[in-house]
């Protein structure tokens, strides 16, 4: 479970651990399943994955998760931080929602009365163009059925925090732009608290527009964020009953010329790929495989890690940010072909992907670079139109990042001029023609 951020004054309760299960095979339509009718006689762990291990290892079909718990009655939020391929999730046995973007953060607002509540998820890892249309069976990582994160749920206030963002804006003195979206019952004129790293609140207002506040504040006794020097900051916000609290780190990333820059000074990346797969727990990641991965990484002397290829394990990003890495993130795709592009139902789900990232990464220092499609489509027109409006929906959730793409079409490419980077896989003495490269 994420550590940040922090809502002190919301009930949140963790829903991770043994949970009910049925195995439904590979003969049952995932979107004919009616909850209340299927036996669990088994128990899973959430985290957890069914074809990592025992009879089911590598099998294809519908698993069936299921977990009762109480809570008390009042406006809820419940998030799902990763599953895969495709879900159904029903809550109190009405469907709340689907899942058709592995590994990427779900989010569910409702109202509920006090008492035990059900929530069943059904995970379907079998390859389906109508179901999980992103996902291909030759992809370079294995599609594992699973629940991969964390579940939660928490109890909302009235007017509540729904996300803050912090961008540096001056390294000299520390200045940085504080965004903060809300929802609920939002005044025109907003009375507010705030302070960093446990320092005394101070008081503030400020006029809403679109359910938004902004308002730029120099940290006290500021420090940057590098990889030799990660240090980070908490910013702790409080409106009328809610209050949450986002670390960040202050520092910039930008190009010049050729010249990558962070914190103003040239940057020389180093590092290696990573992917979220085990052979014993497949995308699920103990802290201490994380831990001990970037353990390995810095004996490398390695500084840069290439998360591949979907939104990271927030964890995983926390950790980054404590250990000092820098990190190229990347929505899901794979080898994705020029009918992909054309498709407007994977390009809304490609956007969506990508924003989704975004969103979730905003305060990670780490984070430097946001990437998409591996190795896809840049050669064609349709895929250039794709890429353009992956890069928007990127830029609207965050435009601090610098945006590239890794690319096997050299000069056939004509997607180049949309990046900040151009970054190219030539694979010289591998898996490349000759004269590609």
């Amino acid at each position: 479970m994420r550590n940040f951020p922090v809502y002190p004054d919301r009930l949140t309760r963790l829903l991770d651990g043994a949970w009910d299960f049925a195995w439904l095979g590979d003969a049952i339509d995932v979107n004919a399943i009616v909850p209340s009718l299927e036996v669990f006689n088994e128990i899973a762990a959430v985290p957890g994955c069914f074809d990592t291990a025992g009879e089911r290892i590598g099998r294809r079909g519908v698993g069936l998760y299921r977990k009762w718990f109480h809570f008390p009655a009042g406006l809820c939020r419940l998030s799902l931080e990763g599953l895969g391929l495709y879900a159904r999730i029903w809550f109190d046995g009405n469907e709340i929602g689907q899942c058709r973007i592995p590994y990427s953060t779900l989010e569910f607002d409702f109202s509920v009365e006090d008492g035990m509540h059900e929530i069943v998820i059904a995970v379907d890892n079998r390859f389906s163009p109508k179901n999980a249309p992103l996902v291909q069976p030759y992809n370079d990582f294995y599609a594992f059925g699973g629940i991969y994160r964390s579940v939660s749920i928490q109890r909302l206030p009235k007017l509540a925090i729904d996300q803050i963002r912090i961008k540096t804006l001056n390294l000299e003195t520390g200045l940085v732009r504080v965004e903060l979206s809300l929802r609920g019952a939002v005044p025109e004129m907003l009375a507010f608290q705030y302070a960093f790293d446990g320092a005394e609140l101070q008081r503030a207002e400020a006029r809403v527009e679109k359910n938004e506040i902004a308002f730029e504040v120099e940290v006290p006794d500021f420090r940057i964020w590098s990889p030799e020097q990660p240090d980070l900051h908490t910013l702790c916000v409080r409106i009328a009953d809610d209050t949450v609290i986002e670390r960040f780190g202050i520092r910039t990333i930008e190009t010049d010329g050729c010249q990558l820059l962070l914190n103003g000074e040239p940057l020389r990346l180093l590092g290696v790929n990573r992917h979220e797969s085990h052979p014993e727990f497949g995308p699920v990641q103990p802290t201490q495989l994380m831990v001990d991965d970037l353990k390995y990484a810095k004996e490398l002397h390695a500084n840069f890690i290439r998360g591949a290829h979907y939104q990271q394990n927030p964890e995983f990003l926390e950790l980054c940010d404590q250990m000092g890495f820098l990190v190229w993130e990347e929505s899901y795709g794979w080898g994705q072909p020029a009918a992909d592009a054309e498709d407007p139902v994977k390009v809304e789900l490609f956007c969506r992907a990508s924003a989704a990232m975004a969103r979730a990464s905003v305060n990670h220092p780490s984070v430097i670079i946001y990437g998409f499609l591996n190795e896809s489509c840049s050669d064609t027109m349709a895929g250039r139109d794709l890429y353009r409006k992956i890069i928007e929906s990127i830029r609207a959730e965050d435009d601090t990042r610098l945006i590239s793409y890794a690319s096997n079409r050299f000069d056939r490419d004509i997607c180049f001029d949309l990046a900040d980077i151009i970054s190219i896989k030539p694979y010289p003495g591998w898996i490349s023609e000759g004269d590609d490269w």
